[in-house]
Order: structure tokens, then C-alpha cells, then sequence
């Protein structure tokens, strides 16, 4: 399932399928991101789902690299004032 990225945290992100795909709470997922040029492949459960497809996935044993990298993309938005 291809995903658009609403935002994302140390702990988890919030996405909506392109497709319109829809998954279960609790249910497992695999999380493939490229944030600031960086590959991670990360597993994450379902927290919730909402309205319009929205779907909080929770992610599941980070590794310390990834969830560092993670924190510094987190960073990097907040540095660039992109959140206003």
C-alpha cells in the first residue's frame, strides 16, 4: 500500500492510503520511508484509523539508528519553521 505521509513523530506517523486501502487496529505493518535521504524499513502497528482513510501507525521496536534518524528528520522540520 502506497501512503501519503501527514506527519510523523519519534513514536509513530499519520497517513492516508492513496488507494483508499484500509487495514484493522492492532494490525501489523511494514513501513518502508526515505526521510532526508536516509532508507528505513521500519515495523509498526495500527493505533487507530479515522476519518477520511486516516491510519496512526505506532512504530514497533526501533532500532537506535532508526529511531535517531527519525529524531533528527523531526529536527530538521522543526529547524526549517515548516510546521509555521
Amino acid at each position: 500500500m502506497t501512503v501519503t505521509l501527514l506527519d510523523i513523530s519519534d513514536g509513530g506517523l499519520r497517513c492516508v492510503p492513496k488507494d483508499g486501502s484500509t487495514v484493522a487496529v492492532d494490525e501489523r505493518v511494514e513501513v518502508a520511508l526515505e526521510l532526508g535521504g536516509r532508507s528505513l524499513s521500519l515495523s509498526g502497528r495500527v493505533a487507530r484509523t479515522g476519518a477520511g482513510g486516516e491510519i496512526g501507525v505506532e512504530f514497533v521496536a526501533l532500532s537506535r539508528e532508526a529511531s535517531m534518524a527519525i529524531h533528527e528528520f523531526v529536527l530538521s522540520v522543526l529547524d526549517d519553521g515548516a510546521l509555521g
